[in-house]
């Protein structure tokens, strides 16, 4: 006779031996660029040599979008692997890198014009993501694809802040939670193809810092170059970094290039058991930082490497969490992973998988899978806009709205599909009424994999 918890560990691998969502021919490409990144038997570049010019097209699209095409320069550029890239692309990227840098040194010398307002107002706050993540996670600023500035600043500061701000032309343009966005002003269009140039339009995020928290107090100096910036400790850092991982992974877009810069920071970290333990002692007191921590890591090492992640750090992360959050990871995380602009609604399910199972009717559900407002304007027209520019700024607004109506429509439909198959293995996790996983779930599971592999 096999006992109880025998039993219950043949059925959870039984459950986690579901075979992943299939990907299509183009999600396949961009799982074999992730491959590249590897440390440990890094994947080969054969999916690139006889890759279509239509396909590079679609290919360099992800790339941006995914903050991937100036780390996967520098890595071929490391194995010695440029001859996979076609001339005209590698001349590409070398243009985008050379850009990147400007555009870098732009957004560097704003920051430490910010650093110095708040300074003179006597604003609490440190540095969030970007140049902190350097460099456990980018090993040169110039590579990464970066987007606004994010501040911690003191919850009874937020008024200097917000005039620092001001004083620089920055507006307020949407207040989420603790979090308040600034944009300076802009008439025109930013476009995918000045996304590696410096910006005309800027943005802030200030996220608040509540009255009684004393992370602030805490922070440390990080020195890039000449200059000193206050970021987080190390350990905040790093569990901060994972849970903005996690935040996107409950959204419906995720940018790759923040599970990369991840995994290079869990590599750095792999032999600091002092620094584990503090990670694990800033993570203790609060759960859902926790489950977010673990299922941040689980999707990592699913996507890179198992191995990057130590036994001693899975104990206490990746192996408590929760069956369905693990097994979400290991039947959508690639698909998830490798999804174009902008995403799926699969996130809907990792949500189902975290909490009590809802019904695609319950408005929480519902209001995700066909939003009842309309998306944000995309952009802050200046105080002087003419009427051609009101139009135009108009003109693409509406396509923006197109865009998201006909991506809500697409997502939720394939949603739907796939709900009942997710469903079936919920039932089917130990300590349900399913029991183990039946021939009949397998073999619904196994047909999905024999969709024909389209772009």
């Amino acid at each position: 006779m096999h006992s109880v918890s025998e039993m219950i560990d043949t059925a959870e691998s039984e459950v986690l031996s579901i075979p992943a969502l299939p990907l299509r021919r183009r999600e396949q490409v961009r799982a074999a660029v992730l491959a590249i990144f590897r440390r440990q038997n890094p994947g080969s570049c054969d999916a690139l040599l006889d890759l279509p010019a239509r396909e590079w097209k679609h290919l360099l699209h992800w790339l941006d979008i995914s903050g991937l095409a100036l780390y996967l320069l520098d890595r071929l550029t490391e194995l010695d692997l440029l001859t996979a890239l076609p001339a005209q692309i590698h001349q590409r990227l070398a243009q985008n890198l050379c850009d990147n840098a400007a555009r870098t040194s732009a957004l560097m010398q704003e920051c430490l014009a910010i650093q110095r307002g708040f300074a003179a107002f006597d604003v609490r706050f440190a540095l969030l993501k970007g140049f902190s993540l350097c460099p456990h996670s980018v090993p040169r600023m110039e590579l990464r694809s970066q987007l606004d500035l994010d501040f911690l600043v003191h919850a009874a500061d937020e008024v200097r802040a917000q005039y620092v701000l001001e004083g620089r032309g920055y507006r307020l343009h949407g207040i989420s939670g603790r979090s308040r966005e600034f944009k300076t002003p802009y008439a025109g269009a930013l476009i995918l193809e000045n996304l590696y140039k410096p910006s005309p339009q800027l943005t802030v995020e200030i996220h608040l810092e509540p009255k009684e928290s004393e992370l602030l107090t805490r922070s440390t100096q990080l020195s890039l170059g000449d200059v000193s910036i206050p970021v987080l400790p190390a350990p905040e850092l790093f569990a901060g970094q994972a849970l903005h991982l996690f935040k996107h992974l409950s959204r419906d877009q995720m940018r790759c290039s923040h599970m990369l810069e991840l995994y290079r920071h869990l590599l750095t970290r792999y032999n600091d058991a002092a620094f584990w333990s503090h990670v694990q002692e800033a993570c203790a007191a609060e759960p859902r930082k926790l489950l977010g921590l673990g299922l941040a890591l689980e999707f990592v090492s699913q996507q890179m490497d198992p191995s990057c992640l130590p036994d001693s750090v899975r104990s206490w992360t990746t192996d408590r969490l929760p069956l369905p959050a693990r097994l979400w990871v290991r039947r959508y995380g690639t698909r998830v992973a490798t999804a174009g602009f902008p995403g799926t609604k699969l996130y809907l399910l990792l949500q189902d998988a975290l909490s009590s199972p809802q019904g695609p009717f319950d408005p929480a559900i519902r209001s995700q899978l066909i939003p009842r407002r309309l998306p944000p304007a995309i952009g802050v027209p200046p105080m002087d806009e003419d009427v051609p520019q009101q139009l135009l700024r108009g003109i693409r607004q509406a396509r923006f709205i197109f865009l998201r109506l006909r991506y809500h429509t697409r997502e939720g439909i394939r949603y739907l599909v796939e709900r009942r198959r997710w469903r079936l293995l919920m039932r089917s996790a130990p300590g349900s009424n399913g029991g183990a996983v039946s021939r009949d779930l397998k073999a619904l599971c196994a047909g999905s994999s024999q969709t024909a592999t389209k772009p």
